[in-house]
């Protein structure tokens, strides 16, 4: 199993860490960097080729833990998001606002970005599946 640390490192913003068991890959966080003078550069490519990640694990909403979410499944990411409900009624005010202030164009389509939510129960994680787009 690998562990990359592609955001947050050295830093405050960008969380996003790859996990590549080597059966599958996914993400936890998908952050946007924000400040300085890289932040434009490091939000517009990812290190890895997003249509192979499997599913992303949100922490929670902050922008810089899920302001790339957009701009993931613009590029080819086609698998669910992992969130708890409060995360999920969040995330459908703050994505949209991010994905225009950062130029990114509008939000992906229903069949591009999918967030299940659902409550941790215990140390297994067992989402309530929600149809695609639907947050």
């Amino acid at each position: 199993m690998n562990l990359s640390f592609l955001g947050a490192a050295g830093e405050v913003t960008g969380s996003c860490y790859l996990v590549d068991t080597g059966t599958i890959k996914f993400l936890i966080d998908c952050g946007m960097f924000q400040g300085g003078g890289s932040a434009e550069r490091k939000n517009r490519r990812f290190d890895f080729k997003p249509k192979d990640i499997s599913f992303v694990l949100l922490s929670h909403a902050h922008i810089d833990h899920s302001g790339l979410l957009p701009r993931l499944a613009a590029q080819g990411f086609d698998g669910p998001v992992y969130a708890t409900p409060a995360t999920g009624e969040l995330l459908a005010v703050m994505l949209p606002d991010s994905a225009h202030l950062r130029h990114m164009g509008p939000l992906p389509g229903p069949s591009q970005l999918r967030l299940s939510v659902g409550r941790p129960h215990g140390r297994i994680w067992r989402p309530n599946l929600l149809p695609h787009g639907q947050c």
